[in-house]
């Protein structure tokens, strides 16, 4: 019983490695579709590889830690200012419950980025941590953390 049920999980888990994260795919598409097209013009043509490579562009966390209290009330703060007049996401959907906010980065910091996530239904801070971006996001772009995604507003200014 139990070595089939590993022998499934084996499985699903190989099939899923095997499975292309969906940006990644629309990225090679637009490079294979780009370079294709180029060919015929002397491969002079790099759309499709410029494309791709602005498809899988990429905003993550790369630390994650307590906030301090000027992080929790610098959240608060700007939460409450964007909320009536936050940007459309950058991908066109629906506006996210959570937002990510721009908050002062202190010692512990990695990068030059630091956001906390900010709940805009029951009005508090997701949890009692802050995330250190790998870089500064355009406002309005839908980052992922952990299981949440929360749209960028940077600092409300």
């Amino acid at each position: 019983m139990i070595s089939r049920a590993l022998f499934i999980f084996v499985a699903l888990l190989v099939l899923a490695s095997c499975m292309r994260d969906p940006l990644e795919e629309a990225a090679w598409q637009a490079s294979r579709v780009g370079t294709a097209a180029g060919a015929g013009r002397g491969a002079g043509d790099r759309a499709g590889l410029e494309a791709g490579a602005r498809i899988v562009e990429r905003f993550y966390a790369v630390q994650k830690y307590q906030a301090s209290r000027e992080q929790r009330v610098a959240a608060e703060v700007i939460a409450r200012r964007v909320k009536s007049d936050r940007p459309a996401p950058v991908s066109g959907g629906k506006a996210s419950r959570y937002i990510a906010v721009r908050t002062p980065s202190d010692k512990r910091a990695k990068t030059a980025t630091t956001v906390a996530i900010w709940d805009t239904q029951s009005q508090q801070m997701v949890g009692n941590n802050v995330y250190d971006l790998n870089e500064t996001p355009p406002t309005g772009v839908v980052l992922r953390f952990e299981t949440y995604s929360a749209q960028y507003v940077g600092a409300g200014g």
